[in-house]
């Protein structure tokens, strides 16, 4: 909720990056948006762990650089989730940088 801060990368560090986030509790997860500084440029990937040992993807958009600032996840029907992963695979000699991951569900 506060885009003056930001989450980064040390810049001309090599992909990939991550950050990991701890729900608290594992909870009924339905989607997601992160909010990248720059526009365009970065490829990555959003996983979810109840025990944050096993993973699985919510989002897989390593394919392809995104073109808009908010990117959004949605899954098929509710995931449970208390960890959720965003590694940062290409951004474009910028390093990962996001200024949110919002997250939501049965909170």
């Amino acid at each position: 909720g506060d885009l003056s801060t930001r989450w980064a990368q040390g810049l001309g560090l090599p992909d990939p990056s991550w950050i990991q986030v701890d729900l608290g509790d594992a909870t009924d997860v339905s989607s997601a948006a992160v909010t990248f500084e720059k526009a365009s440029g970065y490829k990555y990937r959003l996983e979810y762990s109840t025990d944050g040992e096993n993973w699985s993807t919510l989002d897989d958009h390593t394919a392809n650089n995104t073109t808009s600032a908010t990117n959004y996840a949605f899954a098929a029907h509710p995931i449970t989730a208390r960890y959720l992963r965003l590694t940062v695979t290409g951004s474009s000699w910028n390093g990962g940088s996001i200024y949110e991951l919002q997250v939501y569900g049965g909170f």
